[in-house]
């Protein structure tokens, strides 16, 4: 008898956890009471931000945990594309995408759509970076911006997201100055959003630039303030803070100063 409770009990825990702001605990309890519906709409809602979180890993997990059509749920399918992309599955990225782009060509350009079809760009200029093809990068990130639209906060996380493309892509080409002038606008779009997570990521990246251009004291102010930021509502670091630390570990091998190297990198 108890064990036919299970589930019923997974549910209430999964509509706890969801009403009490702790989505990911809510999701595993949706997944593990075999409620599928459910556990894909909170993915689908919740899924961009747990990407740019660095929560990737668990969310490519989930993706792959659940049964989902994507012609029913074209974002979980572009969400997982995305969590494939930022673990270096780049094959898999471009069927994953063909669904829901031939999905959402024929629909009416709501807002909706077109911020699924600049996530969908996005992804592709993210992928276009990793195979060190920066032209077609910025092709798609611009793409992707004239797509996306600003009235939501998860558009304008996109935005962010995707400006920090264009700087990922005039780093790899050495433009830093370039760079670091589109992780700035990265880290504005991103306070305009309340999205905490971009702007930790573009100032690592700028605090990176700078330790690459010797200016170690600078950088060493803006890791610090960044590491301040990337801790989660339940007061555990965030996945975000492990670039932070990794940066911190240079700046004290720069310094001499083995033993917080080796601490920071572990």
């Amino acid at each position: 008898q108890s064990r036919q409770l299970l589930p019923e009990l997974h549910r209430r825990a999964s509509q706890w956890y969801e009403k009490n702001g702790f989505i990911s605990e809510s999701i595993q309890q949706a997944i593990t009471a075999g409620d599928q519906d459910h556990a894909a709409k909170l993915i689908e809602d919740n899924g961009c931000l747990l990407l740019i979180s660095g929560d990737v890993a668990t969310l490519l997990n989930w993706a792959e945990a659940i049964d989902f059509q994507a012609e029913n749920r074209p974002w979980l399918a572009i969400q997982k594309a995305w969590a494939l992309a930022l673990t270096g599955d780049l094959e898999r990225v471009e069927l994953t995408l063909k669904v829901p782009e031939e999905l959402l060509s024929p629909l009416e350009a709501t807002d909706e759509v077109r911020t699924m079809q600049g996530t969908i760009a996005a992804a592709r200029a993210h992928c276009a970076n990793s195979r060190g093809d920066t032209q077609s990068a910025a092709k798609y990130a611009r793409q992707a911006l004239e797509l996306l639209p600003g009235c939501s906060s998860i558009s304008q996380s996109i935005r962010s997201v995707t400006v920090s493309i264009l700087g990922d892509a005039s780093r790899i080409n050495g433009n830093l100055g370039e760079a670091i002038r589109a992780y700035t606008e990265t880290i504005k779009i991103g306070r305009e959003a309340k999205n905490l997570n971009m702007v930790i990521i573009a100032n690592s990246n700028i605090a990176d630039i700078l330790v690459e251009q010797g200016q170690l004291h600078q950088a060493a102010d803006i890791y610090a303030r960044s590491l301040q930021m990337a801790v989660r509502p339940d007061g555990q670091r965030s996945p975000l803070a492990a670039n932070i630390f990794d940066g911190m570990g240079r700046l004290a091998y720069e310094w001499d100063r083995l033993d917080d190297a080796e601490q920071n990198i572990r």
